[in-house]
């Protein structure tokens, strides 16, 4: 019975090395390393579940940033599909740190040394096979310079004044993402305080609401309602993966309204990391002054067939989506369609002949 037993014991530690033994060497050659300090993280990923919220590593490392390269080998990596995501921590805060709309500040690589658009690449992009030999891959860390864009838009408009034709833009853009201040055309953000999942910001942006005397001849006697420049705060929250919940809240820096207006929205995006879709609802808020400046007719510009109005605060329901499609690192273009409906407070104004008002922005840029 003891010989039985020791035969057992040494075919069990025979298995054992053997199962310890099977697979192959993964060798990682990481280059283009630009600063000697803080460390490079590894992270190997056996699943796409698991790369997509870069958890449960199969394998996983952090390495001295030293020299222009650093070479990394993993042993006894079984035969499957896997993926590689390495970034820079600089820092060393355990985190690769992103602007306040997301754009990595370190640098980052992942297999197959892909670029990315705007999000994490998909997993078939980055996977590769180890089958039983050893293999050897290089990856490139990169970084996202490309902090200035410069194209041109056209903005449609529709109009629910009385007797006024849509609007047509066609304008040109220059936008600049910095780690805390964005600029997006004629509206501007700064980041003063960012969690990670909670950014607040402020900002300021031009209004462009209104109407002119002679749009039309109903608008006789009245004075242009000009454009104005806003200052506000910002919240973004993206309470989970993809979904944000935004609120701001603008007020007339000019005195030209002195009224304040405010949203709250909450969007969801889908898509792969060369494009993105953005669907989003929400409701805007405008208070009594700002409503009635535009809106509103005062009893000296009262005539018989335009009553003296004086609404209240509204609220009013939209939705919109947003279409971005990134052409590598540089081009990228824009669709953004928003509809609003229009609260009773504006449509009972003698103004006003519509209740829904729709505005579509289509937007080309090169960044760099």
């Amino acid at each position: 019975m003891k010989y039985v037993f020791l035969a057992f014991l040494l075919f069990f530690q025979l298995v054992v090395i053997n199962a310890e033994e099977t697979g192959v060497e993964l060798t990682i050659n990481i280059t283009g390393i630009k600063e000697n300090k803080g460390v490079i993280r590894v992270g190997v990923f056996k699943t796409e579940a698991d790369y997509k919220q870069k958890a449960n590593q199969f394998r996983q490392g952090s390495y001295p940033a030293e020299g222009k390269s650093i070479t990394v080998k993993y042993q006894n990596v079984p035969p499957g599909t896997y993926a590689i995501i390495v970034y820079h921590d600089i820092n060393n805060n355990d985190q690769n740190d992103s602007n306040a709309i997301g754009i990595p500040k370190e640098p980052f690589g992942f297999s197959n040394n892909i670029v990315p658009g705007i999000s994490l690449p998909p997993f078939d992009k980055t996977n590769f096979e180890v089958v039983d030999k050893n293999i050897t891959l290089d990856v490139g860390l990169q970084t996202f310079k490309k902090r200035w864009s410069v194209g041109a838009a056209t903005i449609v408009s529709s109009s629910p004044y009385v007797d006024r034709s849509p609007r047509y833009f066609a304008i040109p853009i220059i936008t600049y993402q910095g780690d805390n201040l964005t600029v997006m055309g004629p509206q501007a953000t700064y980041s003063v305080y960012k969690t990670g999942h909670l950014n607040f910001s402020l900002g300021l942006k031009v209004n462009f609401d209104g109407y002119n005397e002679d749009d039309s001849d109903y608008f006789d006697g009245l004075k242009d309602r000009k454009l104005t420049l806003e200052g506000g705060l910002e919240v973004q929250y993206n309470f989970r993966p993809k979904w944000n919940l935004k609120f701001d809240a603008y007020h007339d820096l000019l005195g030209v309204s002195n009224g304040l207006r405010s949203n709250l929205s909450v969007s969801r995006s889908f898509g792969p990391y060369k494009w993105k879709l953005t669907p989003s609802i929400g409701l805007r808020f405008e208070n009594q002054n700002y409503v009635d400046y535009y809106f509103g007719v005062d009893e000296k510009d009262s005539t018989a067939d335009r009553a003296e109005y004086h609404p209240d605060f509204s609220i009013n329901p939209y939705v919109g989506c947003t279409w971005m499609h990134f052409w590598g690192q540089n081009w990228v273009s824009m669709v953004n369609v928003t509809g609003t409906y229009l609260d009773k407070e504006i449509q009972d104004s003698p103004l006003i002949e519509d209740d829904f008002s729709l505005s579509i922005i289509l937007a080309f840029a090169y960044r760099f």
